[in-house]
Parts: structure tokens; C-alpha cells; sequence
């Protein structure tokens, strides 16, 4: 696979060769698990559906564990999934009667929920003897497995001006919010196209001009690279929408207006990377910096390097989802109606990747202009390059800052 610094042909886009290395990359790189908001109170569980559900974070009241979500007798899951089951949906999060123990509940036996060794006497027959612990590391509130690879201290998106100016941290998902819903779709295009897509919204003008523009306003974004491993998106809050807007968009602006009085929120909407898989979303949604949903996706690709999985987890303040549903629900359905569209943009461009190699133009290269928007996919495919040299950026690295408004 020949390499072009900082930018790729479309035929390497493309390459069954590229496309199982990124499906290894992300086999061998630390995973986005979940938020600690999702396991709140010792002795929450939360099955994450970024690891096809065989893994499950509990919280002991002091500290984040993880084990495989198999006991070792007859590897039947000792936490409930989403899954169905004679028409109920099982959920991803819950709380075992215990901080300190986790009931196994084929076997009635108890395992210590800090080393996974079983508790109590043994019968000789007893195969389930200790759950297989996965290690676990965080970045703020998200916590991550870490795999085989380094993962980034992302310490410059940390200390971004930016973010403190707004007074948000960016890896915070605050005690005082909750998971509403866990997503995950099954998509053809692959993980790459999909985080390239996230990077890059030069398309929002027109695709989006009906959805995503009647609240924010493209004229005001601005750019901040933290290095190859991160970089964000800051967009205001349109002060006039847009003629035509959607109906659910038309909703979700009204509803908003409604709770602040006609003044715009506190910010409009910030998007960011976190390594090469994870991504975080912020939305205003009142007058308080407390008011405001927080969405964190994985795009995973399938093993067999087509297509992809995308996993995307909803937090929101907890005085928001007890109070006002409707909100909830109409973000929710606005939020959705923009990602079937940028669903469309991705197939689209991965329909023009196969068309031109076709034609024989293989070789032309993917290569990004320089305004603000594109300079993120450029930083994006400059990230794969330096994780295809094995030049990973570690916990410990400065990273420059480069601002661009």
C-alpha cells in the first residue's frame, strides 16, 4: 500500500488492504467503553455496545472495573444486554444488590466485583471459579479498554482556551446528567468514511439547510486542531433559522426558544474527535451550560473490513429527562433525521470513490482544501498516516495548538 504523506487515493480508500488494517487498528486500539454517568452509584453495571456486548463496566464505589460479560462455567452472560426476550428488551444498565459483589445469576454464585475471584466455598464441579478482567483507563469521564495501543492524554483539548472560555470540559459528562439511549447501526459504509464525514462539514451548505442549519450557524465556525489525535468544531446559535426548515427541526427550535425566553442558548453546538474511532457531540439546549445533550459515538469497523457499526450513546441532565420528554424527544428525532442524511453523503461518496476507480482515476488524490471545516479531515488522514508508521501519539506528547476562526 503505498503511502502519500498527509493524504490518500482514492484507490487506497477503497483497498481491501487499507480496509482490513483499519479493522485491526481498531482490534488492537484502545475502545470507547462508556461514560461514567452511565454507572452513577456503586454497584451500577452498563454493557457497553461498542464491544459487542462482551464486556461490562461496574463501578464498586470507588473505582471502575471491567470483565468479560461471561461467567467461566457455561460463558452465559451474568449481565442482562439489550437483547430481547419474549418481548421485553433487556436493558444495557443497572445495579447489582452489592457494590463489592457481583451474582452470578446461572449459578447463584457471588464474584468480588473489584478482582472477579469467586466468593465463598467451592464445589469440586465448579468451573466458575473468576471473571476474566479487562484493564481500564480514563480520559476525564470517559473510560476506555485499553487494547494494544497507546491512547492519547488528549491534554491539549483539555487545556483548550476555547473550552474554558464556554466553562465546559470537554471530557466531562457531569454526575448531574444520565444515559437516556444507547444507538447502534449497522451501516455499509466503512468506519473511515464515517469519521472522515464527521470532520469534515463543508457539506452543510446546502444538504443540511433544511435540518442542522435552521439552529446553527455555519457563517460563525470556527477550527481548533489539537494535534493529530483531536481536533473540534465550534458553531453558534442561528439568531434567524432558515426559510424552509424541517418539521422536526422547526419543533426542536421552537421548544428551545420556548424554555429560554426567545434568547439564544449558552452556546450552539460543539464536535469533536478523540482518537482515530471516538467521537463527542455537545448541543445547547437552554440559557444554562447545565442545559445541554451530550452524544459520544464509536465508528467501528467490521472485521472483515466492509461496512462499519456505529454506536452512539444520548446523555442528558437528569432535571431535563424527568421535567421535559418532549424536549428529549424531539432533539432525539432532529438529531436523527441529520444522520440518515449524513448516512446519504457517506454511500454517496463512497459510490463516487468506486466510480472513478472504475474510470481509471484510482490514483486521484483525497486531498482537502484549506478552510477551516476541511482542515479537521485533513488532520484526520494525517492521524492514519502517523498510526500507519507506527509514530503514535502517546499519553505523554506535547501537542501544538492551531487555532483557525
Amino acid at each position: 500500500m503505498q503511502q502519500r504523506s498527509g493524504h490518500f487515493s482514492v484507490a487506497e480508500l477503497r483497498d481491501m488492504s487499507f480496509r482490513f488494517w483499519v479493522a485491526k487498528l481498531y482490534a488492537d486500539s484502545p475502545k470507547y467503553l462508556g461514560a461514567k454517568a452511565a454507572i452513577p452509584e456503586a454497584g451500577s453495571w452498563y454493557v457497553p455496545a461498542t464491544t459487542k456486548e462482551q464486556d461490562v463496566l461496574i463501578f464498586d464505589g470507588k473505582q471502575v472495573n471491567c470483565f468479560v460479560n461471561s461467567c467461566a462455567h457455561l460463558k452465559l452472560s451474568f449481565a442482562p444486554t439489550g437483547r430481547k426476550f419474549r418481548g421485553k428488551v433487556f436493558p444495557r444498565q443497572g445495579r447489582f444488590p452489592s457494590a463489592h459483589q457481583i451474582p452470578c445469576p446461572w449459578h447463584r454464585r457471588r464474584h468480588d466485583a473489584k478482582t472477579g475471584l469467586l466468593i465463598g466455598p467451592l464445589p469440586e464441579e465448579d468451573g466458575c471459579f473468576k471473571l476474566r478482567k479487562r484493564e481500564v483507563t480514563t480520559r476525564g469521564d470517559l473510560i476506555f479498554e485499553m487494547g494494544n495501543g497507546n491512547l492519547p492524554s488528549f491534554q491539549a483539548l483539555i487545556d483548550c482556551a476555547r473550552f474554558r472560555e464556554l466553562g465546559i470540559k470537554p471530557l466531562e459528562v457531569p454526575v448531574t446528567f444520565a444515559l437516556k439511549k444507547t444507538c447502534v447501526y449497522n451501516e455499509k459504509i466503512d468506519a473511515v468514511t464515517a469519521a472522515a464525514n464527521f470532520d469534515e462539514d463543508a457539506h452543510v451548505d446546502p444538504t443540511h439547510m433544511d435540518t442542522f442549519v435552521h439552529l446553527y450557524d455555519m457563517n460563525t465556525l470556527s477550527v481548533v486542531i489539537y494535534g493529530p489525535d483531536s481536533s473540534a468544531q465550534f458553531v453558534s446559535w442561528s439568531k434567524t433559522g432558515t426559510t424552509h426548515p424541517s418539521k422536526k427541526y422547526r419543533k426542536l427550535r421552537d421548544m428551545i426558544l420556548a424554555r429560554t425566553g426567545g434568547k439564544p442558548p449558552a452556546f450552539g453546538v460543539i464536535w469533536y474527535r478523540v482518537g482515530a474511532f471516538t467521537t463527542v457531540e455537545r448541543f445547547s439546549l437552554g440559557t444554562s451550560l447545565d442545559d445541554q445533550a451530550i452524544a459520544v459515538s464509536s465508528f467501528i469497523p467490521n472485521p472483515n473490513g466492509i461496512g462499519s457499526k456505529n454506536v452512539v450513546e444520548f446523555f442528558f441532565p437528569k432535571h431535563i429527562l424527568e421535567s421535559e420528554p418532549e424536549l428529549i424527544e424531539a432533539f432525539l428525532r432532529a438529531y436523527a433525521e441529520t444522520a440518515d442524511e449524513d448516512r446519504e453523503l457517506c454511500l454517496a461518496a463512497e459510490a463516487g470513490y468506486d466510480a472513478r476507480i472504475a474510470a481509471g482515476n484510482g490514483d486521484e488524490l483525497v486531498i482537502p482544501s484549506n478552510t477551516p471545516e476541511e482542515l479537521c479531515l485533513k488532520n484526520y488522514y494525517r492521524y492514519l498516516r502517523l498510526l500507519q508508521a507506527d509514530r503514535v501519539i502517546t499519553r505523554n506528547s506535547v501537542i501544538p495548538l492551531i487555532e483557525v476562526a
